[in-house]
């Protein structure tokens, strides 16, 4: 389950990435924040195995898409001169479980 969720982080990144440079960052984010609610609420009403492993997977997609678009998002927005470089925040190493 854990390796299925971490995957998705992974193709959330890439695949929501995608569609954040053809409609936009902003429906991106509305896509991946969309996903995540979604995929935690239906993790916390799961009712086996096999339903919390694909909530798990629909809530990793939304994170990995967050991560990478959030990143962008605060690297493309303007800043002072003395600033800029330095909005995009720091990438955890791995995600939490």
């Amino acid at each position: 389950m854990l390796v299925l969720g971490l995957a998705a982080y992974a193709v959330g990144s890439y695949g929501l990435g995608t569609v954040a440079d053809a409609f936009g960052r902003r429906k991106a984010l509305i896509i991946s924040l969309t996903l995540i609610t979604a995929g935690t609420v239906l993790t916390a009403l799961s009712w086996n195995l096999a339903t919390l492993t694909i909530f798990r997977v629909i809530t990793g997609l939304g994170m990995g898409a967050q991560i990478s678009l959030a990143s962008r998002w605060s690297a493309s927005t303007p800043a002072p001169g003395s600033a800029r470089g330095r909005s995009t925040p720091p990438r955890p190493s791995a995600p939490s479980a």
